[in-house]
């Protein structure tokens, strides 16, 4: 695997995990909406 090959999977990585972080985030929030409605 070349440099580019790794900085693209790490990437790739980077944004999946930004993803279910924002995820999670939008999750509690919209449960914590509900709960207060």
């Amino acid at each position: 695997m070349n440099k580019k090959e790794m900085l693209a999977q790490l990437h790739k990585k980077r944004i999946i995990e930004v993803a279910e972080a924002l995820f999670l985030q939008y999750g509690v929030e919209a449960t914590t909406m509900d709960r207060i409605a």
